[in-house]
């Protein structure tokens, strides 16, 4: 009997400790970082022109909701071009700027 009990408990601890992880993993996906991750994917599999010779890519967004969630993707690799975000405040700022996200909000 408490061969058993000890048993239950232990499969209590680690339910418990998966529910919790689970949760804290939800909670850190929120609808920026799933937004931000999906331009991100889209601009990963789009034929860039002239791949080579582009260093960087530029994603520029208005919304500074945004900006943790873009953070996420700063410095990592699209082909061989390095991801730069960048915040700007209208569209004069978004010449230099290959990804451009426009909320529903900044249109």
């Amino acid at each position: 009997m408490k061969f058993l009990l000890m048993k239950i408990g232990i499969y209590c601890f680690f339910g418990l400790g998966l529910l919790l992880s689970a949760y804290s993993i939800s909670a850190e996906m929120d609808s920026y970082t799933v937004k931000v991750a999906l331009i991100y994917n889209f601009a990963k599999y789009t034929e860039w022109p002239e791949q080579d010779s582009l260093a960087e890519i530029d994603f520029c967004f208005f919304d500074v909701r945004y900006q943790s969630s873009f953070q996420n993707i700063e410095g990592k690799k699209i082909s061989h071009s390095k991801v730069r975000t960048r915040l700007i405040r209208n569209m004069n700022e978004a010449t230099e700027c290959e990804v451009i996200f426009v909320t529903k909000e900044d249109r």
